[in-house]
């Protein structure tokens, strides 16, 4: 019994210094079925841009920054012209990243009540896996009076960690503004990735730290 706890907390120590869950935005907007705008682009949902507290892309904890409830700006981000909202976006990260979470800015005025994240290593989707959905109505609040000073918060989730590079958004539903019509509108968009710590061991303290708990063991063994 000792000797796989030994084994145990010196596999722990190791694996322990890759939990770190770093906020990254995608590089790019690579597609979408929903059009552009030339005065609200999507470019703008992956740039920070609106956001009341930005963050380090690819270094900021993903869990301290969403502790602070930061907000996003009404008139900073994208939108569709009206009745315009089921759709794909196409996003790149740059890179293969070990995706563990997803966060969206959208605004609460004309929710999204349904969407799915897919993920995958091809630019074409070809080997693409379901990493969150979200089929839960949101409560339409009421039209502000003074839209200047008007924000929303996100929405986050967590999923296993999955390889990816690319990133396709799925937009199933939105529920109608106040006024009978319905956009998008979509602040930004970011995604957990794990990351080693700090304070990863290299290979060679890493080697060392096993061996010496191989090492006690052996020692425990001799004695028994």
């Amino acid at each position: 019994m000792k000797t796989y706890k030994i084994l145990l907390v010196s596999a722990a120590l190791v694996s322990s210094s890759f939990a770190a869950t770093a906020i990254q935005s995608p590089v790019a907007v690579t597609g979408s079925t929903l059009g552009d705008n030339v005065d609200a682009p999507l470019s703008s949902i992956v740039d920070g841009s609106g956001l009341s507290n930005p963050f380090s892309s690819g270094s900021t904890s993903f869990g301290g920054y969403f502790a602070s409830d930061p907000q996003h700006q009404f008139d900073s981000g994208f939108y569709t012209s009206p009745m315009t909202y089921l759709g794909e976006i196409h996003l790149d990260m740059g890179m293969n990243v070990l995706a563990s979470a997803f966060a969206i800015w959208f605004d609460p005025l004309a929710p999204l009540t349904s969407f799915a994240l897919y993920g995958s290593l091809n630019a074409d989707f070809s080997d693409s896996s379901l990493l969150t959905q979200n089929d839960s109505p949101w409560a339409t609040p009421n039209w502000a009076d003074d839209f200047s000073s008007y924000t929303y918060g996100a929405t986050s989730s967590t999923f296993g960690p999955k390889l990816v590079r690319y990133l396709k958004l799925e937009v199933a539903g939105v529920a109608p503004a106040p006024d009978g019509l319905a956009s998008l509108t979509i602040g930004e968009v970011a995604v957990g990735v794990e990351k080693p710590s700090t304070n990863v061991p290299d290979s060679t303290s890493t080697l060392a730290l096993l061996g010496a708990g191989l090492s006690l063991v052996c020692l425990l063994r001799r004695r028994s």
